[in-house]
């Protein structure tokens, strides 16, 4: 969303915002949940449910140990956490038996066929918006962009003021996010020539993709 990361970003910063928004979190707050679900999606045995959940301990145990290593490197982590993913992974699959090994293996299949192809999309839509990105800060004058600066410090303080607001419930809250990016977005159109419009509505555009 531009309006509560705009002030992290780059001028218009589309591209910036995209990756804040699917990058990959750490290893533990990545890794805890895969844990719990593993792959077990056949529907299993009491006795198969016992092994599975045992082995989901161990994992989530081994996982918070490594997370709070202090001798490790990140690398290190990263290293250390594949290797346990993948006996985590062998173990689960040796719960099932042969008919649910087989039908797991299936769904996985298709699962990282659909999650290639998304990912072949996101790169795809990263690159045009990088682009595009260019093309708009290329294009501005110099008063474009101080009047760019000045809507967007307005604007992020405004975010602030809202996102620090106590008063307001959680819920109560995203649409007057959703308000405020409507206007900053009006404003920012405002100051653009029709070209820059074009470009900056197909950048609006890739951002609301979702994957």
């Amino acid at each position: 969303m531009i309006l509560r990361r705009h002030h992290r970003s780059t001028v218009l910063g589309a591209a910036a915002l995209m990756a804040i928004a699917v990058a990959a979190p750490s290893i533990g707050a990545h890794a805890a949940p895969a844990a719990q679900q593993g792959p077990l999606g056949p529907k299993l045995t009491p006795a198969q449910e016992t092994k599975a959940n045992a082995r989901r301990a161990k994992m989530d145990a081994d996982l918070k140990a490594l997370n709070a290593s202090k001798t490790l490197t990140p690398t290190q982590k990263q290293a250390k956490f594949l290797k346990l993913k993948t006996a985590y992974e062998s173990d689960m699959l040796d719960i099932l038996n042969p008919e649910q090994r087989k039908k797991f293996l299936a769904d996985k299949s298709r699962a990282m066929a659909i999650d290639a192809k998304k990912r072949a999309t996101f790169t795809k839509l990263m690159t045009e918006s990088q682009k595009i990105g260019k093309q708009i800060n290329d294009s501005m004058t110099a008063d474009q962009k101080k009047q760019l600066a000045s809507i967007k410090a307005a604007t992020g303080a405004q975010a602030k003021a809202i996102a620090d607001d106590k008063s307001i419930a959680p819920e109560a809250k995203k649409p007057k996010f959703d308000a405020l990016e409507k206007e900053f977005e009006g404003k920012v159109m405002a100051i653009m020539t029709p070209e820059q419009q074009k470009l900056f509505q197909r950048l609006l555009a890739i951002q609301s993709e979702k994957f």
